[in-house]
């Protein structure tokens, strides 16, 4: 966890064995109002560990029909806990919109399905946009023109090549012979236009 970059998303799922139980005074800022069950020693250790991470039990934070909270029933049926958990970070806690367990969901296990929604706007990054590698959108009317008939006279000497790669290569390399002498026609045509 300390190795984690602060700028991540961290959520942690899984089969803890450990249960946590309703809310208390000192656990408050970790479980929510809707925990179930009792809490035991592995519990504890949990929420030790979910406190000096600055985790949340995304279980907790619904409110939810029993049956709906549970994640693991005893084989006699008998008994039922909450021991199958999702911790997220608390900088994170606003991005979810739901956690329940699914009982129905044929996984054939004694526990259930854990399902956590979460939505998660990030901002978008401002990147530089990368200078294009030609320049073709600088091309003028005039330059078109001249860049089309230049790519045509190059092109034309592929009809006699019958072998596709060296076609494809013929290809490629007209086109940027193409643009670069435009390019240098383009440049010209710029001092010209500093200079007058």
């Amino acid at each position: 966890m300390k190795e984690i970059s602060k700028k991540n998303v961290v959520i942690l799922c899984g089969d803890w064995n450990a249960k946590i139980g309703k809310t208390s005074v000192e656990w408050q800022d970790i479980i929510g109002n809707y925990g179930f069950g009792e809490r035991n020693e592995r519990g504890e250790r949990l929420l030790q560990f979910a406190m000096e991470n600055d985790l949340d039990v995304a279980n907790t934070l619904f409110k939810h029909k029993d049956c709906r909270k549970w994640t693991w029933r005893s084989p006699d049926g008998k008994s039922h806990n909450m021991i199958d958990l999702v911790l997220i970070k608390r900088k994170w806690k606003r991005a979810l919109q739901q956690c329940r367990s699914f009982q129905g969901a044929d996984i054939d296990s004694d526990h259930s399905l854990v399902l956590c929604n979460i939505k998660i706007r990030l901002q978008k990054q401002k990147h530089k946009s990368p200078k294009p590698r030609r320049k073709l959108a600088l091309l003028q009317t005039n330059i078109a023109h001249q860049y089309r008939q230049q790519l045509d006279e190059a092109l034309n000497s592929l009809a006699a090549v019958e072998d596709l790669d060296k076609r494809t290569y013929i290809l490629v390399a007209a086109i940027y012979s193409s643009i670069e002498e435009m390019e240098r026609v383009e440049e010209r045509i710029r001092r010209r236009q500093k200079n007058a």
